[in-house]
Order: structure tokens, then sequence, then C-alpha cells
């Protein structure tokens, strides 16, 4: 612990002597959060999505619409049975597949 904290002090004075140093340290980690900051964008969109509506009302279609509304799914079919989840899955046609039972 000694031997680290010893360090950690040559460091600190090294750094008060030299100026530019200090300005490196401190500067180019303030640079790099605004650069990189407004360069990174997490946000997930168009995610291919299948859909099997067995309740086909209103109240899910309507769901249904408002899902693909907000930009972040991609409908890429639609679904006849339930049995053909796995398909659509393994096929890699959709990542997600949406399941609205009867009497959603």
């Amino acid at each position: 612990m000694r031997k680290i904290l010893s360090l950690i002090k040559k460091e600190l004075i090294q750094i008060r002597r030299d100026r530019r140093q200090m300005v490196i340290i401190i500067i180019a980690p303030i640079i790099q959060i605004m650069v990189l900051g407004y360069a990174i964008n997490l946000d997930v969109k168009n995610i291919p999505t299948a859909i099997y509506d067995g309740d086909n009302s209103l109240t899910s279609r309507r769901f249904i619409q408002e899902i693909f509304n907000t930009g972040y799914f991609k409908e890429t079919g639609r679904l006849n049975s339930i049995q053909e989840v796995d398909k659509f899955l393994d096929q890699r046609k959709a990542e997600v597949v949406l399941v609205f039972p009867t009497r959603f």
C-alpha cells in the first residue's frame, strides 16, 4: 500500500511541475465526453417483428398500429396460427413475435 501511495504522490508532484500535462489530463477527457456523447446513439429502431393476432378485435388492431407507429418495430409478417411462431423465429424472418391471444 505504501508503494502505491508513494507512486501517487510522485505523479502528483510531476503534474504540478508540468502545467501542460495538467491541461492534457483535464481537458482531453472533457473533449472526449462532449464529442463521443453526441456520436453514440443507443436507440434500437426497426426491430423485425411478426404479429399473431388471435383476437383480431378493434382493440388489438389499434394496439398493433400504435406499436408500429413508435418506429422501434418494423412489421415483417402476419402469422395465421400460433404454431408458426417458432418456425418464423428459427428462419430469422423476425427477431420478435408479438402474440395477441383470443379475448385480448
